[in-house]
């Protein structure tokens, strides 16, 4: 925790940039920047005036926010300078070497990936079996082709297990549903028809004039003839981590096996590993509880949106992937203590 008095409202500003819907238009010292520029300017201010330990922790963060705009050789440089400076037994080299790790693969690197891994699996064995299993999560999810047609179920459950997840999307500033959504509300009530017995979960709990995502999608779907009494309102999340966590926890309460994913068509393959993440997540840092469900399966239905010009993930959006797949397994972008941060 940061506790100089000059330093914290500094870390203070740097998250609340972070968290900005402004994403491309924050203000900074009487000019716009991105949300993330912005972030970055504060947490070097405040670096002069924190100890060696917080430091560590601004570094690394920073190191963090370089892979959100794809900078990945700088990142890997910063977290490899800081595991250069730590004796053996310092408790961060597990999170740098995971970084390492983790962000080697992204750059196809597998020899380095290798030896990162071999040293978690030397020093830190629990941390190293999280690590691969992370990376297992983002190949199986980054090697499969974006499907635009209605997925099967398995025959071997039964149809009121299956439950599909309508991901929210920001509503117009009159709090009506915007062209996207609908473009993805549209495509899951094809899918609901052809499954009329799986259950509807729509989730967004961003508000816009007094109405929630989920509250528009919910009518929405009454209105083209879905039963009421199939949908579910998760009408808490402002983020698609949220939309995972929170969604898991409704289906684990309705002994749901298979999870369909309706979202756009460059944010389907990032929807399906923050699910698997959070499904597969420790309960430290991440969850209240364990969650305790019975999914064996979890696919998507992408929007033929014309969004996506790749059957896989490409360039920034496959580097979105494994950020999100961090955050999905607990690690924060900003890793200082006693914050909330994703």
């Amino acid at each position: 925790m940061v506790k100089d008095t000059t330093a914290a409202p500094l870390i203070s500003q740097a998250i609340k940039a972070y968290n900005s819907p402004q994403r491309t238009h924050y203000p900074l010292q009487g000019r716009y920047v991105s949300n993330l520029e912005a972030a970055r300017f504060y947490l070097k201010a405040a670096h002069r005036y924190t100890s060696p330990e917080e430091q560590l922790d601004i570094n690394i963060t920073l190191a963090n926010l370089m892979t959100f705009t794809g900078d990945i050789k700088g990142a890997l440089t910063q977290y490899q300078t800081q595991l250069t400076f730590l004796p053996d037994n310092h408790p961060k080299r597990a999170l740098l070497l995971n970084y390492l790790a983790v962000w080697h693969h992204a750059n196809n690197d597998n020899l380095a990936t290798t030896t990162y891994l071999n040293a978690l699996e030397r020093d830190f064995p629990l941390q190293a079996s999280r690590t691969h299993q992370l990376i297992t999560t983002i190949e199986r999810v980054i090697h499969t082709p974006i499907n635009y047609q209605t997925p099967s179920v398995p025959n071997t459950i039964p149809p009121s297990q299956h439950a599909i997840v309508i991901l929210g999307h920001k509503l117009l500033p009159t709090g009506n549903i915007s062209p996207m959504l609908e473009q993805r509300l549209a495509t899951a009530l094809s899918l609901a028809n052809n499954h009329p017995q799986s259950m509807l979960i729509v989730s967004g709990g961003m508000a816009v004039n007094g109405k929630t995502e989920a509250m528009q999608m919910k009518a929405w779907l009454i209105e083209q003839g879905i039963d009421p009494q199939r949908i579910i309102k998760e009408d808490q999340a402002t983020n698609t981590i949220d939309n995972a966590r929170y969604s898991l926890h409704i289906v684990s309460r309705h002994n749901i096996t298979v999870l369909t994913l309706v979202s756009a068509s460059i944010h389907v393959h990032r929807s399906e590993i923050l699910f698997r993440c959070c499904l597969a997540s420790s309960p430290d840092g991440l969850w209240e509880k364990p969650v305790q469900t019975a999914i064996t399966n979890i696919n998507h239905l992408a929007v033929s949106d014309g969004l996506s010009p790749h059957s896989f993930p490409f360039g920034q959006t496959r580097y979105n992937c494994y950020i999100d797949a961090l955050r999905g397994s607990g690690y924060s972008a900003f890793i200082f203590k006693n914050t909330t941060i994703t």
